[in-house]
C-alpha cells in the first residue's frame, strides 16, 4: 500500500469531525477498495477488498483517471433508501504524478434537500401571490383612472344641468314678457269696445299660454335642482373614491415592490440550495 493511501486512511476518521457533516469515505488504490468509513444512514454496497472492475463504478474511475478531474454525482432518497446523497471522487496522485488509487466522500444532504425543497414551495407561494399583487396594482391603477374618468364625466354633467338652468331663467323672463304683454293686450282691447273682443280673446290665450310655461318651467327647474343635488353629492362621492383608489393605487404598489424583493431573495435562496 502506497504511504500517502496509508496517510488518508489513517486520518479519514477525523474528517467527519473536521467538516461537522454526515460523511462517508471510501479509500482505494487502482485495483482494490482499501479502507470505508460507513455511517448510520450510509453504507457502501461493497466490503474492504472487494475489486473495482467488479463493482459497477469502473467506466467513472478510468473516466476520473483520464481527465484527472474529481467526479460528483447526486443519488436520491429513493435510490440509497436512507437519505439522498452527494458523492465527490476525487483521483490521488503520488509525488512523480502517477495516479495511486481515489478518494470517494459520500456527504448526507438531506438537510440541504429539506431546504431546496421548502425553499422552491416558498418560491412557488412567492410568485403566486407575486402575481395577484401584480394584477391587484393594476386593478387599482385601472379603477384610479376610471375614477378620474367619472369625476370628469360628472363635471360635464354639472356644467350641463347649470346651462340648462340658465336657458330655463331665459325661458321664464320670456314667459314674464308675454304676460306682461296679454295683459297690455287686454286693456287695449277693453278700450276698443265691441271692436276688440277678438284681440281680447287672443291676449287671454296669450295669458293662458305664459301661465302654462311658466308652470311647466317651474316644473323643469325643480328636476334641474334635484339633479343636480344628487349629482353633487354623487360627485363628491366618486371625488372620495378616487381619493381612496388612489391611496389603495400607491399602497399596493408599495406592497409589490415588497414583493418583488422578497421574490428575489427567495430566488436567492432556492438557487443556493441548488448548489
Amino acid at each position: 500500500m502506497h504511504i500517502l493511501l496509508k496517510n488518508l486512511i489513517d486520518t479519514a476518521s477525523l474528517y467527519s469531525k473536521f467538516l461537522q457533516q454526515d460523511i462517508a469515505i471510501c479509500i482505494s488504490d487502482t485495483e482494490k477498495y482499501l479502507a470505508l468509513f460507513e455511517t448510520e444512514t450510509m453504507k457502501f454496497p461493497f466490503p474492504v477488498g472487494y475489486r473495482i472492475s467488479e463493482s459497477g463504478f469502473d467506466n467513472v474511475l478510468r473516466e476520473i483517471a483520464k481527465t484527472g478531474d474529481s467526479f460528483v454525482n447526486y443519488v436520491s432518497k429513493e435510490i440509497t433508501g436512507t437519505v439522498p446523497i452527494k458523492s465527490i471522487i476525487t483521483p490521488v496522485y503520488d509525488d512523480s504524478h502517477t495516479l495511486i488509487g481515489y478518494f470517494s466522500v459520500s456527504i448526507n444532504i438531506e438537510k440541504e434537500t429539506n431546504i431546496e425543497d421548502s425553499s422552491y414551495i416558498l418560491k412557488q407561494s412567492i410568485d403566486s401571490v407575486n402575481n395577484n399583487i401584480h394584477r391587484i396594482t393594476k386593478g387599482a391603477g385601472e379603477l384610479s383612472q376610471l375614477m378620474y374618468s367619472v369625476e370628469h364625466e360628472f363635471g360635464e354633467i354639472i356644467t350641463s344641468v347649470n346651462n340648462g338652468t340658465k336657458s330655463l331663467d331665459a325661458i321664464k323672463n320670456i314667459t314674464k314678457k308675454i304676460n306682461l304683454l296679454s295683459i297690455n293686450a287686454s286693456i287695449e282691447a277693453s278700450r276698443a269696445g265691441s271692436v276688440g273682443n277678438g284681440f281680447a280673446i287672443v291676449a287671454q290665450e296669450m295669458r293662458k299660454l305664459a301661465e302654462q310655461s311658466r308652470m311647466i318651467a317651474d316644473g323643469i327647474d325643480s328636476t334641474l335642482e334635484s339633479i343636480l343635488s344628487n349629482v353633487k353629492n354623487t360627485s363628491d362621492l366618486v371625488g372620495q373614491a378616487k381619493n381612496v383608489s388612489s391611496d389603495q393605487c400607491v399602497s399596493t404598489d408599495d406592497i409589490s415592490l415588497s414583493v418583488d424583493s422578497i421574490a428575489e431573495n427567495c430566488d436567492e435562496l432556492f438557487r443556493y440550495a441548488k448548489k
